[in-house]
């Protein structure tokens, strides 16, 4: 019994210090890209938010990070774009 709750404090102790870990990681992320230089395009018929971050693209950042990174800065909740929108992305590197 005793060895079963030290190692549910064990478990316990690790998952928050992965919550810890990866909300750190993810402000840095934030802040990074914050710093970006930005630029507006114009959606064109066949866009999606991740070809156009994949064209956007900058050494070191993942696509998914642009992804929402183009979200943020547009105030976009859904990943829905439409031909002829503006949108504000990260200048490609």
């Amino acid at each position: 019994m005793l060895f079963m709750l030290a190692g549910f404090a064990v478990i316990g102790a690790l998952c928050l210090a992965s919550f810890f870990s990866d909300s750190i990681i993810s402000a840095r992320r934030a802040d990074a890209l914050s710093e970006l230089p930005s630029q507006t395009v114009t959606v064109r018929t066949g866009d999606s938010l991740w070809r156009i971050a994949e064209q956007h693209g900058r050494e070191g950042y993942a696509t998914a990070d642009l992804v929402a990174w183009i979200e943020d800065a547009n105030s976009l909740s859904a990943a829905t774009i439409v031909p002829g929108q503006q949108l504000v992305v990260p200048m490609a590197s």
